[in-house]
């Protein structure tokens, strides 16, 4: 999203104050670029900036600031200094007259809104995107498709590619290497924030846990008819624990997202 849009997508956030839709709509980018929003967005890209460059957060806070005070001049800061208590504080020393800019609520959202973009690119925090610094659930998404890569997919695939008849039907097997694939792109770019990696991985999930949910009955039925032994009883646990690992999967990727804390 460029900084034009983000601008116009904070002013909506507005509590009071807040121009119609169409007026929002019809602003042009000089317009937009003057709006008070626009200052929000450049404190917070200017602190993902700083920070993907490794600088400390007193270092920033202490950078930016500087640059303020050659235009404004010198203002005691709050204490604690963290994204949202600085843009607050900008907000109320230059736009005193504009109360709903001052609201905490407006500006946590603010702040937000434009860090969960800005994500996209710099990575969480303003941090490259390394395996130390993605959500927890975006490595297990990761691991398990990578193990299903190497098993699912390496298998299969040397099978066909050989010329070997897989131990299922072809076209099952096809598709299964197909999501197999699909399940590596999609946690690839689940965990690069892409704007499509979530729908893919979510997708291939979603065939996955059917495709092996079904052969998992269809080999439950099949065995109905004989004994069952304690190896049997393993088996089945590994499947149930299977499809509990796609199901959990699904489950985290789609929890309602809170604000997280700004940098302290």
């Amino acid at each position: 999203m460029k900084d034009a849009e983000l601008v116009r997508a904070i002013i909506r956030l507005r509590s009071a104050d807040r121009p119609a839709d169409d007026v929002i709509a019809g602003l042009g980018k000089a317009e937009l670029a003057s709006q008070p929003e626009a200052t929000i967005v450049a404190i917070v890209r200017g602190y993902y900036e700083f920070k993907s460059n490794g600088y400390e957060d007193a270092d920033i806070y202490r950078e930016i600031e500087g640059r303020r005070e050659q235009a404004y001049g010198e203002e005691p800061l709050p204490a604690d200094l963290n994204l949202d208590n600085y843009t607050r504080y900008r907000m109320r020393l230059e736009f005193p007259n504009q109360s709903a800019l001052h609201d905490p609520i407006f500006v946590m959202q603010a702040v937000h809104r434009v860090r969960e973009t800005l994500e996209k690119e710099y990575g969480p925090g303003g941090m490259p995107i390394t395996f130390r610094t993605m959500p927890w659930v975006a490595n297990a998404a990761l691991a398990y498709a990578a193990l299903v890569g190497v098993t699912q997919g390496g298998l299969l695939g040397l099978g066909i590619a050989t010329g070997k008849e897989p131990p299922i039907s072809m076209p099952f097997g096809v598709a299964l290497l197909v999501v197999a694939l699909a399940l590596l792109a999609g946690a690839i770019g689940f965990a690069g924030k892409a704007p499509w990696g979530r729908t893919l991985l979510a997708a291939a999930l979603a065939i996955q846990f059917a495709a092996h949910a079904s052969s998992y009955v269809y080999m439950f039925m099949a065995h109905s008819g004989t004994p069952w032994e304690w190896p049997d009883a393993f088996v089945l646990a590994l499947m149930a624990g299977h499809l509990a690992v796609i199901a959990g999967l699904l489950v985290f990727m789609h929890r309602p997202v809170r604000p997280e804390p700004a940098p302290a």
